[in-house]
């Protein structure tokens, strides 16, 4: 099993018109990830 580096549970932001909600995820050691959104800034984690 490999070590995660970030854990993400329930995760709920709203922007107004749109609610981003019970968001969960995971990001493995080692593994490149990007959320990238309309109207919302982007964000990059390399773990």
């Amino acid at each position: 099993m490999s070590e995660n580096i970030l854990e993400v549970k329930g995760l709920t932001k709203d922007y107004g018109d749109f609610v981003l909600d019970k968001l969960t995820f995971t990001v493995p050691k080692g593994v490149i990830m990007g959320l990238i959104g309309e109207n919302v800034p982007r964000y990059i984690l390399k773990a």
